[in-house]
C-alpha cells in the first residue's frame, strides 16, 4: 500500500500541521487537460512507447516510483503522477500548489516516471496534492531535458544504437534471448573498454535485510564501479557485511521516520483524536555511495538515499461523516519519506571494534497522510 497513489489529505503548509480538508480532489474522467501534444514534442501519445519508456528507465535508474525497488526494463511501464484524466480547473489547481511551470503538460516527461506492473495494479487513479507528490513532480522536472535528449537521439541514431537499445530492452526472461545475449554482451563490454575504460561501468542493486527495532527494513544498495570499490574496502577493512555496518545509521533513520509518523497521525484530528494505536508496514530504503575521502588517520565513507515508512494508526475521534456526534475508530495511514546523508569513518588506527562512527543528517522530509473509517 502506497499512499503517493491514493486519494489524499496532505498537511497545510502553514507549519501548524493541521489537516487540510480541501486537498481531497476526485478525478473527472476527462480528456487531457493541456490538449493534444504537437508533433515536434516529446511525450506520452496512447500506447506504449518503448523508445519514451527507455529514456524514462534510464533517467530514473531502473527504480520503481511505487515500491522504490530497481526492476529490469520489461517489468515497467510509463507512469503519469498526474493522471492523463485530470479535470483542466482542478490541473490549473494542481500548477500553483506544485509548483510547476505554466506550460506543464500531463503527457510531457515532467510528469512521466516508470512504475512496475505490480504497484501499477495496486494504484488508484487519483490526483495527489501533497508534500510527496511535490518532491516527485520537481524530481521529473529536473529528469525532463535529459528524457527528450535521449529520446531525440535515439530517433536519429544509425544502426549501430539502434541494435544496441533493442539488445538492452529485451525481454530477459525469454531463455533463447538470455542465452544469446550472454554470448554476444561480452564481446561488446570489451570493445567499449577499448574505446573509453570509464564507460564500460555497470550498476548492481545489493539488497540488504535488516531487521531493527522489531521491524524489518529492505535496503536497495546501488552501486557502480566507484561504488562496488568502496563497498569492498569497506566489508575487508571492517570484517563485517554491509548488513552490520549499516545498523546503527539505520536504527536512527528507523526512529526518527517512526517519531514523523506518530506525530502526523496525532495532529491529523487538531487536539480532538486520541491516537489509540499505530504500527509500522512496511519500511525500505533505496541508497547509494556518494563519496569517500582520508583525512590522517581517518577514513569517511558517505552513503546517500530515502527512508520510507509506511504506518497504520487508529484515532478515536468525533466522527466526520455521522449526523451524531460520537466516538468512533478513524484509520489512518501514514507515509513518511526522509531524505538523508549517513556519514560512517573509521579511525584507521583504533581496534577493529572501536573503528565505526556513524552521523546521519535529514535535510527534508515529506508526510503524506489518508484517513479513512477503521
Amino acid at each position: 500500500m502506497n499512499p503517493l497513489f491514493r486519494q489524499e489529505r496532505g498537511l497545510r503548509n502553514d507549519g501548524t500541521g493541521r489537516p487540510d480538508a480541501d486537498r481531497w480532489l476526485p478525478v473527472s474522467g476527462r480528456p487531457p487537460a493541456a490538449g493534444p501534444l504537437l508533433a515536434d514534442q516529446v511525450g506520452y501519445r496512447g500506447s506504449d512507447d518503448v523508445l519514451l519508456r527507455g529514456a524514462l528507465y534510464e533517467v530514473w535508474g531502473a527504480i520503481c516510483v511505487g515500491c522504490g525497488r530497481a526492476k529490469v526494463f520489461t517489468e515497467t511501464q510509463i507512469e503519469h503522477l498526474i493522471p492523463r484524466t485530470v479535470d483542466p480547473s482542478v490541473l490549473d489547481e494542481l500548477i500553483i500548489y506544485h509548483g510547476l511551470d505554466t506550460d506543464f503538460h500531463v503527457d510531457q516527461p515532467a510528469n512521466l516516471t516508470v512504475i512496475c506492473g505490480p504497484c501499477n495494479n495496486k494504484k488508484r487513479d487519483r490526483i495527489l496534492r501533497t508534500p510527496g507528490m511535490t518532491t516527485l513532480l520537481h524530481i521529473a522536472r529536473d529528469h525532463s531535458p535529459h528524457v527528450i535528449r535521449l529520446v531525440r537521439e535515439h530517433a536519429t541514431a544509425r544502426q549501430v544504437a539502434r541494435g544496441l537499445t533493442t539488445a538492452v530492452r529485451a525481454d530477459m526472461r525469454d531463455a533463447k534471448t538470455r542465452a544469446e545475449f550472454m554470448q554476444h554482451a561480452p564481446a561488446v563490454v570489451q570493445t567499449l573498454a577499448l574505446l573509453d575504460e570509464k564507460k564500460a561501468d555497470f550498476v548492481v542493486h545489493r539488497d540488504i535485510r535488516l531487521s531493527l527495532c522489531g521491524d524489518i527494513v529492505s535496503a536497495s544498495l546501488t552501486l557502480d564501479a566507484y561504488g562496488r570499490a568502496v563497498s569492498t574496502w569497506v566489508e575487508e577493512f571492517c570484517g563485517r557485511p554491509w548488513r552490520e555496518v549499516l545498523e546503527d545509521g539505520v536504527r536512527e533513520l528507523i526512529t526518527y521516520v517512526a517519531d514523523r509518523a506518530d506525530w502526523a497521525a496525532r495532529n491529523e484530528f487538531d487536539e480532538t483524536g486520541n491516537l489509540a494505536s499505530i504500527s509500522t508496514d512496511a519500511l525500505f530504503t533505496p541508497m547509494r555511495i556518494s563519496g569517500c575521502h582520508r583525512d590522517g588517520t581517518r577514513m569517511t565513507v558517505e552513503i546517500s538515499g530515502q527512508m520510507h515508512g509506511y504506518y497504520t494508526a487508529v484515532v478515536n475521534d468525533i466522527d466526520p461523516w455521522g449526523p451524531d456526534p460520537e466516538i468512533i475508530d478513524i484509520g489512518v495511514d501514514v507515509h513518511v519519506i526522509a531524505q538523508y546523508t549517513m556519514t560512517m569513518s573509521w579511525d584507521l588506527t583504533a581496534a577493529p571494534v572501536m573503528r565505526v562512527k556513524t552521523d546521519v543528517w535529514i535535510p527534508g522530509t515529506a508526510v503524506d497522510v489518508e484517513t479513512s473509517r477503521a
